[in-house]
């Protein structure tokens, strides 16, 4: 199976099966890892490239001859039928707006029968990845073969490269030659069991607070905010009393964690009898991570934009609204911008902020938290 394929550093496809189910689809598909690179790479992408030994007869202004190659693969070991990520890289990298061609990973299978995947580096940092299935139980083999790269001198922007036009945005490089180099065998294990690619951590069954650990993933489907994603949409109105939190989960019986008198109420006494008021106390306009956002009166300063922990009741702040404070009432959440490499989501967060909507419907930013 031969995978030939080009990567832009902006609009490649990050495409990850983990599901033992998404062996089936292999049987039929072809592998995939990443996007191609430009409209029709063999015509324009790193056109002036040669993949092999130091071609003969050319000038070339730099020769680089210590190079590394890398090879991981993850999870190891794994079950049968179980896909597995395999990340290939050199260094140095090929540096901005070019990339590395054929890399070739030799996987050989315990029955001796043996396949090479031949795939592109992205742009600039010289890595690659793909999934494949490891459908045989045994020890598999790997190796990471960099067969050498030789690159003309001109104008390079985002792999397409010209000899003497300026390509805007480009940037110029002498020619220079990467030399080949390996790495050596590398045992992946399969056996029958099946292996988690991330370490699982149970859902909580007692009181649970925050800080969430970052390694707690499964907690997400119980640690939800309020309200849900904007939601302002008929019965299922952040005020109703039907409101739906899909990731929140309530306890089978309610309890108390704190309390605190926001109103008069109760039986007057004395000369009023058995007569009494039953007060009016609203709740939080937005929970997030814990958090409570509310507006309500404390004795002598009046109404106040105040934010607490719906565990302790510690208050985190109480802005009078004379004083400009305001309470945000959505949470709008906002995936960061993607990568140059596809798959680095670790530096582009979900944003969340906190609106407010005046008295004319008109959002208001509040607070902007990664």
């Amino acid at each position: 199976m031969e995978i030939l394929q080009k990567k832009t550093k902006l609009t490649a496809i990050v495409i990850i099966a983990i599901l033992v189910f998404s062996s089936l689809m292999l049987l039929t598909a072809p592998l995939q890892a990443q996007e191609d690179h430009g409209g029709s790479p063999e015509q324009v992408g790193m056109s002036g490239s040669i993949v092999g030994p130091r071609p003969s007869g050319v000038d070339i202004d730099y020769t680089y001859t210590n190079i590394e190659a890398r090879l991981a693969f993850t999870p190891n070991p794994i079950g049968v039928n179980q896909l597995f990520t395999v990340n290939l890289w050199i260094t140095p990298p090929p540096s901005a707006e070019r990339f590395m061609k054929d890399y070739q990973v030799v996987i050989t299978k315990p029955d001796g029968t043996s396949n090479t995947v031949t795939i592109d580096s992205y742009v600039a940092d010289g890595t690659a990845w793909f999934p494949y299935l490891a459908d045989q139980v045994g020890e598999w083999t790997l190796q990471f073969f960099f067969q050498g790269q030789y690159n003309p001198a001109g104008y390079y922007s985002d792999g397409i490269w010209d000899a003497t036009v300026e390509i805007p945005g480009s940037m110029w490089y002498d020619s220079d030659y990467y030399s080949p180099t390996n790495t050596p065998e590398q045992t992946l294990t399969v056996t029958d069991e099946f292996y988690y690619s991330w370490p699982l951590y149970q859902l909580p069954t007692d009181y649970w607070d925050r800080p969430i650990s970052l390694e707690h993933r499964e907690w997400a489907a119980i640690s939800g905010n309020y309200p849900w994603a904007w939601q302002e949409t008929f019965s299922e109105y952040s005020g109703d009393a039907d409101y739906y939190g899909p990731y929140v989960k309530a306890p089978n019986s309610s309890h108390v964690a704190w309390k605190v008198q926001r109103d008069v109420a109760g039986i007057i006494g004395g000369e009023a009898g058995v007569y009494g008021d039953l007060g009016s106390v609203s709740g939080p306009d937005v929970i997030y991570m814990g958090r409570a956002y509310e507006t309500y009166e404390v004795i002598g300063v009046g109404d106040v934009a105040g934010c607490y922990d719906i565990r302790t009741g510690e208050i985190y702040y109480e802005i009078p609204e004379s004083e400009g404070g305001v309470t945000p009432r959505w949470i709008y959440y906002n995936q960061g911008d993607q990568a140059s490499v596809p798959g680095g989501g670790a530096t582009n967060p979900i944003t969340a902020t906190l609106f407010s909507v005046d008295s004319t419907s008109n959002p208001k930013e509040l607070y902007k938290i990664n």
